[in-house]
């Protein structure tokens, strides 16, 4: 799942960690890699008794990212490691049997396709590498940035859909049943990575910390002295990380994630593309600048604010809707500005120079900059 970054600023500025806690004779301790995988800055902040228990921690962290990074890889493989990669490598020849993890997220996937209209759909494999080809060539000669061409486009899109995507549950076998048919799990894997590393790190013992991988934000218990409290950014790649639009109060574990326009993209003529790519035109979704997600679950905080940045602010809040009838809570904060336009019907509130929209149950819980 290598993408390219041409901004390496947060998603998520993180605000109420400063300075050390001191209940139960714990202090926060934090520490940030750059060689976990997926791409990204990990982060781990962590109330402990020591240095030492929390380098213990840190290290199952860079350890559990370094495994789901191997095993949900699309673009390198790996020694005894059954992958995205080897599944795409295989299509059109054989079946591959894949760990039961990646087996089960794929056909969590195919429900979330289902559920969003294929809004969501990691089968779009095709599609999306002809967009990583032209960021990697932008990022190499910026001179001479081109869009993928049109044409290739649409042959690829042809190709996507859960029809190319054979399953067999009892062997975990996956199988693409064409050979122009590929995976990325690249809306999924990242907030699926860090509810996993939250769940072993509670495990080890943590009771209490954050896990920041660019971005999808996962706490973890509750915090010494009071609410988490996490902001969310201006969506400007010139902007710094500590730079918000609006802080949002948690008072206990739960998972935030972000998709926005300002992070990984290129340019051509002056224009910006970015790397979350519409399903339903082959091309970066023009709805909002931003989209978060709150719920419990990271991968499905990572699922969500993927898809409702490639929908409309009306088709994401049906969506929501439709989930908490089935039982899946969960909240959306919306960010728009001039070159995107908010919604006229909604509620809105101004931060700045952006507009702001917010489900009903998480707007007492949000404090405008």
């Amino acid at each position: 799942m290598r993408k390219i970054i041409l901004s390496f600023t947060l998603l998520l500025g993180l605000f109420a960690l400063n300075g050390c806690a001191s209940q139960n004779e714990t202090k926060r301790y934090s520490r940030t890699t750059l060689s976990a995988g997926f791409d990204t800055a990990i982060t781990l902040h962590a109330y402990c008794e020591s240095q030492s228990e929390f380098d213990e921690y840190f290290a199952l962290a860079e350890k559990t990212f370094l495994h789901y990074n191997r095993l949900f890889d699309n673009y390198h493989t790996y020694e005894g490691v059954n992958n995205v990669k080897t599944i795409n490598d295989h299509a059109g020849k054989e079946a591959i049997s894949v760990d039961a993890e990646l087996f089960d997220l794929i056909v969590l996937a195919k429900e979330y396709a289902q559920l969003s209209d294929q809004r969501f759909d990691i089968s779009y494999g095709a599609v999306l590498s002809l967009w990583h080809d032209a960021r990697e060539a932008a990022l190499a000669d910026p001179e001479n940035a081109q869009l993928p061409n049109q044409e290739e486009l649409e042959t690829a899109r042809a190709y996507t859909g859960f029809a190319y995507v054979e399953l067999e549950e009892s062997s975990h076998q996956v199988y693409l049943n064409d050979p122009r048919a590929s995976l990325d799990l690249g809306g999924i894997a990242k907030g699926y990575a860090a509810q996993k590393c939250a769940e072993a790190l509670k495990e080890a013992g943590l009771k209490s910390g954050i896990v920041d991988a660019g971005g999808n934000v996962k706490l973890i218990g509750t915090k010494p002295e009071g609410d988490w409290n996490v902001g969310i950014q201006i969506p400007d790649p010139a902007a710094q990380s500590s730079t918000s639009l609006l802080q949002v109060a948690l008072p206990k574990e739960t998972s935030l994630v972000t998709s926005g326009d300002y992070q990984r993209y290129f340019e051509v003529d002056g224009v910006r593309y970015h790397h979350i790519i519409d399903p339903a035109t082959a091309m970066p979704a023009t709805y909002a600048r931003s989209v978060t997600v709150i719920c419990e679950d990271s991968t499905i905080a990572d699922i969500l604010s993927t898809t409702l940045f490639t929908m409309s602010y009306e088709e994401g809040l049906a969506l929501i809707e439709n989930l908490k009838a089935q039982g899946i809570q969960a909240e959306a904060i919306w960010v728009y500005d001039d070159t995107c336009k908010a919604p006229s019907e909604a509620d809105r509130k101004k931060s700045g120079d952006y507009e702001i929209i917010a489900t009903s149950q998480i707007q007492k819980q949000i404090t405008y900059q």
